[in-house]
């Protein structure tokens, strides 16, 4: 017990902020996003479950004209074709089982 207040004590104070109901640690997002430039740009970035990507189109305003989001569960789905062939019906549930997908993200 000790040894946890002591952890406490060297604490910053702005950790005292966790225990405010209102969640006073939260960052104000919506004070933080700023118009992005016009254009398009294209972006992938490593996640869990493989790599995602992500393209978004500006027209200048603060909300994007268009934003896709291209997951890993999806991007395996486009290879269900090639392996299927020539495989028993039975065969199928093993080979999805072991792609690992979730299906909201092939949803999108």
């Amino acid at each position: 017990m000790r040894l946890c207040r002591a952890v406490l004590k060297l604490l910053p104070p702005s950790a005292e902020k966790a225990n405010d109901p209102i969640g006073g640690f939260q960052a104000d997002v919506a004070r933080q996003l700023k118009k992005p430039p016009k254009g398009e740009v294209s972006c992938r970035t490593e996640a869990p479950r493989g790599e995602m990507g992500y393209y978004l189109v500006s027209d200048g305003s603060k909300h994007p004209y268009r934003v896709r989001v291209r997951t890993g569960s999806f991007s395996a789905c486009g290879l269900f074709h090639r392996i299927m062939k020539g495989l028993f019906l039975a065969d199928v549930v093993t080979v999805v089982g072991s792609f690992d997908i979730v299906v909201p993200e092939v949803d999108r």
